[in-house]
């Protein structure tokens, strides 16, 4: 049996910098007849084959219109080249537990017997030193989807650096796109960036979570669409430590969106940017300790332009509808006792007095002090 180390946050980091794997050749050879093609991640003395998952992508190319490829409980998937699907659709599949065990993949906890957890994939330095930016990158015109589940997407990459704006880049259009039971891990920015439209984008049981950028009020989002799309839904999914927006549409709108039984812990800014939809329905959530930032003198006038953000039709489409129903907000506790210091500070919701987004990345534009 081999030995494996199933480690998370700062001592994955640890472990990541002792060795680096050299096999950046080695691959899975998928079998052309059947759809599954279990990708492995480690060599025989357990450790783990760089770029195995890049590799064996781009080497299929024999691969069925169905090819899933599933990825073992517990695995490190490291890659030092981002994996590409131009023209067909994407399935990467991790393991559940109950697979994992049923397959001999739990070796993990003192008793050697216990869940390794998701598989994990990682963007890792090169030998001079460099990092791709990019995790996925998919392209194509009715053909060019994703479909990811049970899989863990670490952000930062083996150094602990998370400077890198969308890791998964979508150039696709008309295509669809399925996450669920997927951990977005450890980012500055956003880990989905979609550039094109028509697509249909469907987020179930997902955690995103550490999304937070030092530099400036703006990074820290689950999600940015650039062209709009057909369908957006987000349901039962957590959102926990994010900068700024758990949710960004400009330029286009979205035809549809349904955003439901979703759990938000502190976000910093508003629930979407843009508001470029025709028909939303926000429903049955829980946010504790949105829009952190503060309010700007606009926002809290306005109160369809608010850090809901869910009025924000724009008055050129001809039938919009928003509905903002059965949902729950509440403040950080900290946040109620702080005062009106200044001309610039502006009340919440509540009453009490919270600081407004920084004028610049330096200074504040009022300061908070205890009433």
């Amino acid at each position: 049996m081999q030995t494996r180390y199933y480690l998370t946050g700062v001592l994955l980091v640890g472990l990541l910098a002792v060795a680096r794997p050299a096999a950046a050749q080695d691959y899975t050879v998928c079998p052309t007849d059947q759809d599954e093609c279990v990708v492995e991640w480690a060599d025989e003395n357990g450790l783990p084959l760089m770029n195995a998952l890049t590799n064996t992508v781009a080497n299929d190319t024999e691969r069925p219109a169905g090819r899933i490829y599933k990825l073992k409980r517990g695995g490190f998937y490291w890659i030092t080249e981002h994996i590409s699907n131009n023209e067909f659709d994407l399935r990467l599949i991790g393991q559940t537990a109950e697979e994992g065990a049923a397959t001999g993949e739990n070796v993990c906890g003192e008793s050697g017997t216990e869940d390794c957890g998701p598989a994990i994939i990682q963007r890792f330095r090169r030998e001079d030193g460099t990092v791709d930016g990019l995790m996925i990158e998919s392209s194509g015109d009715g053909n060019g989807g994703l479909e990811l589940r049970n899989l863990w997407l670490m952000g930062q990459d083996d150094s602990g650096v998370t400077a890198n704006y969308e890791p998964i880049l979508i150039n696709s259009k008309n295509s669809k796109f399925i996450f669920d039971h997927v951990v977005f891990d450890r980012n500055d920015w956003h880990h989905l960036g979609f550039k094109a439209e028509g697509n249909d984008i469907i987020i179930t049981n997902c955690l995103f979570r550490n999304l937070v950028g030092p530099t400036q009020i703006w990074e820290g989002r689950a999600i940015r669409l650039e062209a709009g799309a057909d369908t957006v839904i987000f349901e039962n999914n957590s959102f926990f430590n994010l900068t700024s927006f758990p949710f960004q549409s400009e330029a286009a709108p979205v035809e549809y969106f349904l955003f439901n039984h979703n759990t938000l812990v502190n976000f910093g800014r508003n629930f979407n940017a843009g508001g470029l939809w025709k028909r939303a329905y926000v429903t049955n959530n829980l946010m504790i300790n949105p829009f952190w930032q503060g309010e700007s003198e606009q926002q809290y006038q306005d109160r369809l332009n608010s850090w809901v953000g869910a009025g924000n039709d724009p008055d050129y489409f001809s039938e919009c509808v928003s509905t903002l129903a059965f949902s729950a907000f509440s403040r950080s506790p900290r946040a109620t006792g702080w005062k009106r210091t200044g001309a610039s500070c502006w009340p919440t919701t509540t009453g009490g007095w919270i600081r407004p987004w920084p004028r610049s990345t330096s200074s504040w534009a009022c300061a908070r002090s205890r009433s």
